[in-house]
């Protein structure tokens, strides 16, 4: 068999290192899957290297000319890139398409009305819905438009479809979508390798000239758009008055001193906090020197239906989580007293002063525990079990899909 998997990110971007590389490893293990053709989309002028080194995986960056205005940047995409598409499935005899998440599902949708060959959606979240109630795209801008009936395409045409949250896909059995095709697949962490190490821990919390007896909680990730920016530091500045000894770490692609001057701007010192940001495989080390982490998502009705992979890092790592309440199925498990602290903005000194109690209280190795159960990298072979036994009992007209 061979597989083509679409990314919408760059190849060397952080959200494609952590979730796309591990799919493309599983899938690689299967013994019936000969050739896998990874299509990454790449924005900038110049292409990246392809860093990731596995048995039966090709790269096949698909470019796209930046315009000068996003609207039509994104049109263009879905104009040029199926054609690309239909070609590489053409020349390479492709039997099976993985598209990762709605937005690159849409580019799959498109194929297969083409070549008619099956394609699952995997990481399929209501994307058109979080950025309109985030503010990003007004309900006429033509990006929502397309997102929004993309989605709605996808779940009519896809073979399988899977939600990352269990919430979620009750939600699409109660629109009548096939409950046999609509399979729950978190996003899920390398466990072993985020695991909580003491000798790294006293080692960088030493280079970052942290004493003993400090408290240091860890963001790691953007402000703005689903995420909260100026009500963040407002976290952080309660964070510094009621947690004695306090000091934070922000790991961030955005500009540093931009942030260092949002934390100088609500009373840290410039030794109470660390800010840079770093590759993906260095993020273990400074989670290693934390004793709790932020995922401060802004609320809005679809955030239930998030898996926020860095909650799986950040428990992996053994840290409880002050989690932005009303995000995915994570909710239900902190609020039945597992794996951190919820807040809202009315209640964040409540949050935190729980939050004290709770790096006291826990043991490291009860949110590894959570790590594993939860967002486990075997949920990823489980579920593609179930959607190549599916994809195998419904072959297309023109495909037939076989698993030797």
């Amino acid at each position: 068999m061979k597989i083509l998997f679409l990314g919408y990110w760059s190849a060397n971007e952080g959200l494609s290192v952590s979730t796309i590389y591990p799919h493309l490893q599983v899938l690689a293990a299967f013994p019936f899957v000969d050739r896998i053709f990874y299509c990454s989309i790449e924005r900038e002028s110049t292409l990246p290297a392809f860093s990731i080194q596995l048995p039966k995986v090709s790269h096949i960056p698909l470019h796209s000319p930046p315009q000068q205005n996003v609207i039509l940047n994104k049109v263009n995409d879905f104009i040029l890139f199926p054609k690309k598409l239909n070609t590489i499935i053409a020349q390479e005899h492709i039997d099976l398409l993985i598209c990762r998440g709605a937005p690159a599902g849409i580019l799959g949708h498109l194929v297969h009305l083409y070549t008619k060959i099956p394609y699952w959606v995997e990481s399929f979240e209501p994307h058109a819905a979080y950025m309109l109630e985030s503010g990003v795209w007004p309900k006429w801008d033509l990006r929502y438009l397309i997102e929004h009936f993309g989605e709605s395409a996808q779940l009519r045409t896809a073979t399988a479809i899977m939600p990352v949250a269990e919430g979620y896909r009750s939600v699409l059995i109660s629109k009548a979508v096939p409950e046999e095709k609509l399979m729950t697949l978190p996003c899920t962490v390398d466990v072993d390798y985020f695991g909580f190490r003491e000798t790294t821990r006293r080692q960088v919390r030493a280079a970052l000239g942290l004493a003993d007896q400090a408290v240091c909680g860890i963001y790691v990730g953007k402000f703005g758009g689903l995420y909260y920016d100026e009500e963040a530091f407002e976290i952080f500045r309660l964070s510094r008055q009621l947690i004695p000894n306090f000091h934070l770490i922000i790991l961030s692609p955005q500009p540093a001193e931009e942030i260092r001057k949002k934390l100088m701007d609500v009373g840290f010192q410039e030794n109470e906090f660390f800010v840079d940001g770093k590759p993906h495989h260095e993020i273990p080390l400074y989670l290693h020197a934390a004793d709790f982490a932020y995922a401060l998502y802004r609320p809005s009705p679809s955030k239930k239906y998030l898996s926020p992979i860095k909650i799986g890092e950040y428990w992996a790592a053994g840290l409880p989580v002050m989690l932005s309440e009303g995000v995915g199925d994570e909710t239900e498990i902190i609020a039945a007293g597992k794996g951190g602290v919820l807040f809202t903005m009315k209640s964040v000194q409540t949050a935190l002063k729980e939050m004290r109690k709770v790096v006291e209280a826990v043991s490291k190795s009860d949110y590894k525990e959570l790590a594993i159960k939860y967002r486990g990298r075997r949920h990823i072979a489980q579920v593609y079990e179930k959607a190549f036994a599916l994809t195998a009992a419904k072959p297309s007209s023109d495909i037939y899909l076989q698993t030797k």
